[in-house]
């Protein structure tokens, strides 16, 4: 198996906390398409209002990641990025890339 440093950097980066009070699981998956394109996708076990980013070196994902469900924003608030809803209160997963 061959180490792949961008992988292992893009998984320290992309590592989410959920912004609870009662910590719920996320089940993070990686993966990186045939055109070199990363996905991850977050699956939390309970719903959850937003899930804040552990490292913020320099808000970049609000400018360059997508994420797949139009319902759901990444978005500054305070120097620290999140992944939000757009319309509901809570929702449990997410995918960006």
């Amino acid at each position: 198996m061959q180490f792949n440093l961008w992988g292992l950097l893009l998984f320290i980066l992309a590592s989410p906390l959920c912004d609870m009070t009662l910590a719920a699981g996320i089940d993070t998956t990686i993966t990186k398409d045939i055109n070199n394109r990363w996905t991850v996708a977050y699956s939390t076990s309970q719903p959850v209002k937003r899930i804040a980013f552990v490292r913020n070196p320099d808000a970049s994902r609000v400018q360059r990641w997508t994420i797949a469900n139009q319902d759901l924003e990444i978005v500054l608030d305070d120097g620290k990025e999140y992944i939000v809803s757009k319309t509901k209160p809570l929702f449990q997963t997410a995918t960006i890339s």
